[in-house]
C-alpha cells in the first residue's frame, strides 16, 4: 500500500478533513476522511468532499463507501473511508 502525501490540517470552518490519502494497487485510491462530528459523514457533502480529492488524483469512480464510521473517543475526530477507482 502506497501512502499518497500527508494531508495538511484543517481550518476551524471547515467540517471536513482528509486524514490519509493510499493508493493499494495502480487503479485504486483510499480517501480517510475525518470530522468532529460522525453525523457529518453521512451527509452528501462528505461525498463531495472525498469525490473533490479522487478527482483532482484522477480517480473519477466511486467504488465503495465504507460502511462502518470509526469512532476513537471525545477528543479524536470520526473517520469514513471512500474508495475510487481510476
Amino acid at each position: 500500500m502506497k501512502k499518497i502525501h500527508q494531508p495538511t490540517g484543517r481550518l476551524f470552518w471547515e467540517s471536513y478533513v482528509e486524514l490519509n490519502c493510499y493508493q493499494p494497487n495502480s487503479n485504486t485510491l483510499e480517501i480517510n476522511i475525518g470530522a468532529d462530528d460522525p453525523t457529518l459523514l453521512e451527509l452528501p457533502e462528505a461525498l463531495k468532499y472525498a469525490s473533490k480529492i479522487a478527482k483532482r488524483k484522477k480517480f473519477h469512480t466511486l467504488v465503495e463507501i465504507e460502511g462502518d464510521i470509526r469512532l476513537y473517543g471525545q477528543n479524536n475526530l470520526a473517520e469514513r473511508t471512500f474508495l475510487f477507482k481510476s
